[in-house]
């Protein structure tokens, strides 16, 4: 048989055989890209659905909002010794202080604390501005907010603000612990000072013409940059209880004797703190504020 003839007829053999080695060739390939341990699923971002009666949170990559932001509520059984989340009806709206109505989310609030003296914001006050809302992303101006009962006889109103430039809490956390390059512009202690001098300042609440006197800053706290990744893991009932642990200022406003809002924000990371879980380039603190009324 000539020589041409004899390849032509072997040809498709030929054909067949290197199909089969480049098939495992390919495969080969696709198990190694798979299994390379250079190569991880992409995160899934968790988006936390509802905290209560439609005030869901958001979660924002910046010092604006907590990070991952706030917590899912979740009902606990009135049976231990947790706290009872209450769900807003139209009969009885936790959302309700002392006549400012957290739920109508087309009412702007203001939040007025008024410093004691001098030592913060050189006595001006400090202005927390914000509108309930649905969502609660930068730069729209939204407060997501919360409620629920550490005790049968007493209610707690949970409000997360943003801190960035424009946001709800600006002013709050600029005159705390002033304006760095992303971080903050005053030592650790000068903070914690500032924070020790507007406990007990008076606060002023208002909302489309009612205007709430007889207010108190009676304590702003901090959660460090070793608490930010326990603390933003824990539900929004446990997150007073679990600043408390790492600020005891705030331990006895945890089950209050009375009514009380609590408002939450992000700080910059201090640069006498180091890195720990859960901390960015730009969330590396939370400030609360506990706003009773006064005795």
């Amino acid at each position: 048989m000539p020589e041409n003839t004899w390849i032509r007829s072997k040809t498709p053999w030929i054909r067949g055989l290197i199909l089969i080695l480049f098939s495992l060739n390919l495969v080969k390939c696709m198990s190694t890209e798979n299994s390379s341990p250079g190569l991880r699923a992409v995160p899934v971002t968790r988006i936390p659905p509802d905290l209560i009666d439609g005030f869901p949170s958001t979660i924002t990559p910046t010092p604006f909002q907590p990070l991952p932001a706030t917590r899912q509520v979740t009902p606990i059984p009135t049976a231990t010794p947790q706290p009872v989340v209450v769900q807003i009806t139209p009969a009885a709206s936790p959302l309700n202080f002392y006549g400012i109505d957290l739920s109508k989310t087309g009412k702007r609030i203001r939040i007025k604390i008024i410093p004691k003296n001098r030592r913060v914001n050189a006595g001006k006050p400090l202005i927390i501005s914000f509108l309930p809302g649905e969502k609660c992303d930068y730069g729209d101006q939204h407060a997501c907010v919360s409620a629920y009962q550490p005790d049968p006889e007493n209610n707690v109103i949970f409000v997360t603000t943003h801190s960035g430039v424009g946001g709800e809490a600006e002013e709050f956390r600029y005159a705390v612990e002033g304006m760095g390059l992303n971080r903050s512009g005053f030592p650790l202690e000068r903070v914690r000072a500032n924070l020790r001098s507007l406990s007990g300042a008076d606060v002023i609440i208002s909302q489309a013409g009612v205007e709430i006197k007889g207010l108190q800053l009676v304590v702003a706290g901090r959660v460090p940059a070793a608490g930010i990744n326990h603390y933003f893991s824990m539900p929004i009932e446990q997150a007073l209880e679990t600043a408390a642990s790492m600020d005891p200022t705030l331990v006895e406003f945890v089950h209050p004797a009375q009514m009380e809002l609590v408002f939450e924000t992000c700080g910059w990371k201090m640069p006498a703190e180091p890195w720990a879980p859960g901390v960015t380039s730009t969330t590396g603190s939370v400030y609360l504020g506990v706003i009773q009324k006064k005795p």
